[in-house]
């Protein structure tokens, strides 16, 4: 798979920080061009809210997408990226580069929106014990069929896509979801990665229901070997 065009959307919470540093090191590394989308909630999904100053919220509206611009040029910079706003936008501008755009809607529906003709999707997530936003994490999975990269609030940037980690895990069933997954994340496989290919099913349906073994061969095909680890449920 050939990453050239990522989609990451940033609505300036402090949780996404490092998403979106992990998306302009991505772009750096697959030499793509990156768009930074920010959502600005539209006003009108709070028609005459008793005691409410819609002009104070749309000022606020205003305002949080301006810091997210700052801090999306920032993190570019940083980067070494070139930054462009959107309406400035060359088509012919060489890759790797930045975009940044803003836009009336909620999270979820501009990452569905966007993501349909992105490459890569990279958004960020809280603490598993906090109550934060995950409908762009779930409409990015279920939406748009673009691999998706989540990551965690306080993480370290990763700065090559090639190598995530030390051990790669990959559930697999036998279902045609889980084929089309290992063939969108090839381009996160290294070869000689620790590859771990997971199967959980009943004792008696693990050689006959999902033959891990082909996955494993795939992968040992395409970019080096795998390990199996079969459980039960």
């Amino acid at each position: 798979m050939t990453v050239k065009s990522i989609l990451c959307v940033y609505a300036g919470e402090s949780y996404e920080a490092a998403a979106l540093k992990t998306a302009c090191l991505a772009a750096k590394r697959f030499q793509a061009e990156l768009q930074i989308v920010h959502p600005m909630v539209p006003i009108v999904v709070y028609p005459d809210l008793y005691g409410v100053d819609l002009a104070a919220m749309e000022r606020d509206g205003l305002a949080r997408a301006d810091r997210a611009e700052l801090e999306a040029a920032e993190t570019a910079a940083q980067s070494g990226l070139p930054f462009v706003r959107q309406t400035d936008a060359d088509s012919g501008h060489d890759a790797p580069r930045v975009l940044f755009a803003t836009t009336v809607g909620i999270a979820s529906t501009v990452v569905s929106a966007f993501g349909r003709t992105s490459d890569l999707i990279i958004l960020g997530c809280d603490a598993p014990q906090t109550s934060y936003d995950m409908a762009p994490i779930l409409s990015a999975l279920l939406d748009t069929s673009v691999p998706t990269l989540v990551v965690p609030s306080g993480s370290e940037p990763v700065s090559d896509l090639a190598t995530p980690g030390q051990v790669l895990a990959i559930a697999w069933d036998g279902s045609a979801a889980a084929g089309r997954a290992i063939s969108a994340m090839e381009f996160l496989i290294a070869a000689g990665q620790n590859v771990q290919v997971i199967s959980i099913l009943p004792k008696e349906e693990r050689h006959f229901v999902a033959p891990v073994e082909k996955a494993a061969h795939w992968i040992a095909l395409h970019v080096g070997g795998a390990h199996i680890e079969r459980a039960g449920p």
